[in-house]
């Protein structure tokens, strides 16, 4: 199982479900860092989450070791009161 297999097929779901047409790419992070480089528009609106993320997280965000499932969630494992919810392998 991948790292956010829930959040990813819960988004799946919800769209198959409502009928909603999209398409996904997969966005590499930290271009911004990694890129030698112009960025693709692609890239730079990758970078701008990144960072509106950040600031969400700073001002809005408390720390909760225990997370709740999604319906599509296959397993779920608890340990030492954490929520585990990717595969460390």
């Amino acid at each position: 199982m991948s790292a956010d297999y829930d959040i990813t097929e819960q988004i799946y779901l919800t769209n198959k479900t409502y009928k909603i047409n999209t398409s996904f790419q997969h966005a590499y992070g930290h271009q911004d860092t990694k890129s030698r480089g112009e960025l693709s528009i692609k890239a730079i609106l990758n970078v701008e989450e990144e960072r509106l993320a950040g600031d969400y997280q700073e001002q809005f965000s408390v720390y909760s070791p225990f997370t709740y499932m999604y319906p599509p969630s296959p397993t779920e494992s608890v340990i030492n009161g954490m929520t585990i919810t990717k595969c460390p392998i």
